[in-house]
């Protein structure tokens, strides 16, 4: 419905409806007088209880053309009263009022003067929507599209479950890549479950409980992992380029790949990991940041851990036999009980 109200009760005389609200009738034998010699009013208007004004309201119905479906009626009596005559006048069974910002209105004391309201079957408001613009009737499209927009249910940001991932894997091949781009697990519990193939590509895994599930050649390029657990994990040929694992705990996880494929974690952030005892032969570490992580016991042969930041990283008992280590910060690194020593040309430009 669109409601218009005057500004003084005993001035208002209905005629046709305002302009932008096709279907509108005019009355040509209006009624005898109503209390004022001034108002005249078509027999089925009331005047409103509890010294309201005189609130005359085109009414329109979602997803019908309102050139055939449109009414002026009176605000009055209770929340029933409206649908019922609404539901009588338009030969329809209205269950709901709205305001014209798309709030549902519960109390007929809720309605103001001026207000906007629209009557509906439970139909939604795209159809009257479409014919506004059609018609162009500019001065409803705008509260309509307003409507729309907060009559959508709030979007739901909430956790995947663990429950609730499974019966996606069940559903599943395993080699076929399941799409979790962008979704948030955080704090899930997705310990010893097969992950392989999946695309965890800039998601929300941060807090989650991974330990000793299967991530080989997972992606989880640019996805949150802080604060998670992947402790004993298969990493096999996994892709973490430029992802976010600071204050992961990764002890006694596994990158290596028999076939030769590497595990990719260039330009991650590992600020604090713990990864003692992992197997990370040829892992490549370029440009990541390490910075007070512990990687004691290791086995990193052939890493490239060109550019990295190893300051304060605690290497102890590592193997770094032919690791690249070109351009890398180990400002404060504890390099004791190396399994193999070091040679210079490892870390010169």
């Amino acid at each position: 419905h669109a409601l218009e109200s005057p500004g003084e009760t005993d001035q208002l005389l209905l005629g046709p409806a305002p302009r932008g609200f096709p279907g509108g009738s005019v009355v040509n034998n209006p009624p005898a007088n109503i209390g004022d010699s001034r108002c005249r009013l078509h027999p089925w208007v009331g005047k409103i209880i509890w010294r309201r004004k005189w609130q005359p309201t085109p009414v329109f119905l979602p997803g019908e053309f309102h050139g055939q479906r449109s009414l002026v009626v009176a605000v009055y009596g209770t929340l029933s009263d409206l649908l019922s005559v609404a539901s009588n006048k338009l030969g329809i069974k209205a269950t709901s009022v709205y305001n014209g910002k798309g709030g549902l209105i519960d109390d007929i004391a809720l309605i103001r003067d001026d207000d906007v309201l629209f009557v509906c079957e439970g139909e939604p408001f795209i159809g009257v929507l479409e014919e506004a613009r059609f018609f162009g009737i500019d001065s409803l499209i705008e509260h309509l599209e307003v409507a729309i927009k907060n009559s959508q249910p709030p979007e739901d940001h909430s956790p995947i479950s663990r429950k609730e991932f499974v019966r996606f894997l069940l559903a599943t091949p395993t080699k076929s890549e399941l799409r979790c781009q962008g979704l948030n697990f955080s704090g899930a519990d997705l310990s010893r479950l097969d992950l392989r193939y999946i695309n965890f590509k800039m998601a929300n895994l941060s807090r989650c409980n991974l330990a000793h599930a299967n991530l080989c050649c997972a992606n989880l390029e640019r996805a949150d992992l802080s604060g998670s657990v992947l402790d004993c994990a298969n990493l096999q040929g996994v892709k973490m380029l430029c992802s976010n694992a600071e204050g992961a705990s990764l002890k006694l996880c596994n990158f290596e790949d028999p076939s030769g494929l590497k595990a990719n974690l260039e330009g991650a952030n590992l600020k604090g990991v713990d990864m003692e005892g992992s197997q990370m032969t040829g892992i490549n570490l370029r440009v990541a940041t390490l910075k007070n992580a512990k990687l004691k016991n290791c086995n990193l042969r052939g890493a490239t851990l060109a550019g990295t930041d190893l300051e304060n990283c605690d290497l102890s008992g590592c193997d770094l036999q032919e690791a690249n280590l070109r351009g890398s910060n180990v400002k404060g690194a504890i390099f004791e009980e190396m399994l193999t020593p070091l040679h210079m040309s490892q870390s010169v430009r």
